[in-house]
C-alpha cells in the first residue's frame, strides 16, 4: 500500500470488505483466496491491483467496456498464435 497516494490509501481503507471482495474478483483474483482472506490481506491485494497498469485501466472502464476489451484481447491473442 506504500506505493498508493495518501488519497488512494484513505479511500481504500474506507471501502468495506464486501466491496473489496467484489472488486478483487472482478480483477480476476481467485474467489477462494478472496473469500478466505482477512481485511489486511484484502487491502494489500487491492493495492496491488490498483498499482498494476491493467488494474488502473479496469478501474476506469465501465462494465460494458470491460467485456468488449476482453473480447478484443481474446481475439488478438488467438490471432497472434496462428
Amino acid at each position: 500500500m506504500d506505493q498508493l497516494t495518501k488519497e488512494q490509501r484513505e479511500s481504500l481503507k474506507k471501502t468495506n470488505n464486501e466491496r473489496l471482495r467484489a472488486r478483487l474478483v472482478k480483477f480476476g483474483v481467485e474467489e477462494e483466496l478472496v473469500f478466505t482472506s482477512e481485511r489486511d490481506e484484502l487491502l494489500e491485494m487491492m493495492a496491488v491491483q490498483m498499482i498494476k497498469p491493467a488494474g488502473l485501466l479496469l478501474q476506469m472502464l465501465n462494465r460494458r467496456s470491460q467485456k468488449l476489451l476482453r473480447c478484443v484481447c481474446v481475439k488478438w491473442s488467438s490471432g497472434k498464435n496462428s
